[in-house]
């Protein structure tokens, strides 16, 4: 069986009939515009991706009389044919006319050239590299956990860097402070109450920035920054002295008297870890067994109610222990009886109270009441003038010394009344003298050189006789 014969055009569809020609690799395709299927990345036509960064170097060109090319002459390199034979001579190798460079020093040389390359205008970064102005700081922390103390002073560092105008807070590490410390703010641009930031120009010595709601006070920088601001800006950083307090050494102080047994006794488990007992004065003891000095006071602590109770405040020589009863009244309203146990008491100061302490017109406190000692019996008054050294009110020398500068007041008051002044007279005249004598010192007065009305401290002394004394 024949094959059948092709169809044949007409001439004038032959005339306007295109061949199909299958689309080659290198035209355009029909892709999506996605990544991964661009069909010619680097350059073409068409719909494919045109790259600005990858041009080709056209160097022949065509133009009015024929084809030309673009490379200039003076950018081809002309090589040196005499090198060139010098460098195909083998004894060339040989000539060690000049010195020989290692890869190692060729390697050297351009690490140096690059490393010491600086510009004309160098920016801030490597104008002031490593450059930091240090100033020290201190900022006041309040304290609410703790009772013995409202605030705390923390000492810091402030640092500024040039290169890029950023600052940071450090504190140093203090070992058992119990505080977190070391970078107290980081190293950041930071920003002040206005919005602009912190520049070198705001800082100075005595001077207090305020840094997120905390207030830092500048005292002191080091040399580095006092020299760049007196020659960038010519300011000169002064260094504010920080006088610290004196440490207070705060000593324990021993727990309270229980009551039971005497205080020295007490105290003999605080002092040492075997408790002794308190050392005493045997002789004293022995000698001055039963002696005690009595004397008669009155409560001094302004209340109208106690001016008229009357108290017998007896000392115990042998231990100066203190014994203090109040004297019986009808219809005072108070029980008569003992105010205070035999035992020693201490003065304000916290001292033990002793026998000296005790005279007429002195005012002593025992159990926190003040008494003003009014009167004391015979056998009290004789033994203080028989003991003299031991009491200085009773000793007519000392107080006959101490008078000595009122001479001319008692002199002209010897021509102007009577001869005879009493107790309380003599008082008057030497306190208008400037001079401060005790009742129990005009009595010894009285007792040595005048006359004494009974055994109440009061009598008579003349005054040209005590005149001729002083």
């Amino acid at each position: 069986m024949a094959a059948p014969r092709p169809t044949t055009l007409s001439t004038a569809a032959a005339s306007t009939f295109t061949p199909r020609v299958p689309m080659s690799a290198r035209g355009p395709l029909k892709v999506p515009f996605l990544p991964g299927y661009s069909s010619n990345p680097l350059g073409g036509s068409g719909d494919s991706v045109k790259s600005s960064g990858h041009k080709k170097m056209q160097t022949l060109t065509y133009g009015p009389g024929g084809a030309h090319t673009t490379i200039k002459t003076s950018d081809i390199p002309r090589l040196d044919l005499k090198q060139l034979e010098t460098l195909m001579d083998p004894r060339n190798r040989l000539d060690m006319s000049t010195p020989i460079v290692t890869h190692e020093e060729r390697q050297a040389q351009k690490d140096s050239a690059r490393n010491s390359y600086r510009p004309g205008i160098p920016p801030a970064w490597l104008k002031h590299d490593r450059q930091v102005l240090r100033f020290a700081a201190y900022f006041q922390e309040p304290v609410h956990e703790n009772p013995k103390e409202n605030f705390r002073v923390r000492h810091c560092t402030v640092y500024f860097y040039l290169e890029d105008g950023t600052m940071m807070v450090t504190e140093p590490r203090i070992e058992n402070s119990g505080i977190p410390q070391g970078t107290f703010v980081k190293r950041h641009r930071i920003p002040k109450n206005d919005g602009s930031f912190y520049t070198f120009q705001d800082l100075a010595t005595a001077e207090t920035l305020e840094i997120y709601s905390r207030a830092f006070r500048l005292y002191d920088c080091d040399d580095f920054t006092r020299e760049f601001y007196r020659g960038y800006m010519g300011i000169e950083q002064d260094s504010q002295e920080i006088i610290a307090p004196e440490p207070q050494h705060v000593q324990m102080g021993y727990p309270p008297h229980s009551g039971l047994g005497s205080e020295e006794d007490a105290l003999a488990s605080c002092l040492h870890l075997t408790p002794r007992p308190p050392r005493k004065d045997e002789i004293k003891l022995m000698s001055q067994e039963g002696q005690a000095l009595r004397f008669e006071g009155r409560m001094a602590n302004g209340v109208a109610d106690d001016s008229a109770r009357r108290f017998v405040v007896a000392v115990y020589v042998s231990d100066d222990s203190v014994c203090v009863w109040e004297k019986k009244q009808r219809n005072s309203g108070y029980s008569s009886g003992k105010f205070a146990l035999k035992s020693k008491k201490r003065t304000p100061d916290g001292t033990w109270y002793k026998a000296q302490d005790f005279f007429l017109g002195a005012v002593v406190v025992i159990n926190a009441m003040p008494f003003h000692l009014l009167n004391a019996d015979d056998a009290t008054i004789s033994y203080m003038e028989a003991h003299k050294d031991e009491y200085p009110v009773s000793d007519e020398r000392l107080i006959l010394s101490k008078i000595r500068q009122a001479k001319s007041a008692i002199q002209e008051a010897c021509g102007k009344g009577p001869d005879r002044a009493t107790l309380e007279e003599l008082a008057n005249l030497t306190y208008a003298a400037g001079l401060d004598l005790s009742s129990h010192e005009l009595l010894t007065l009285i007792r040595k050189y005048g006359q004494q009305d009974g055994f109440e401290p009061d009598g008579t002394i003349q005054l040209s006789k005590l005149a001729a004394l002083l």
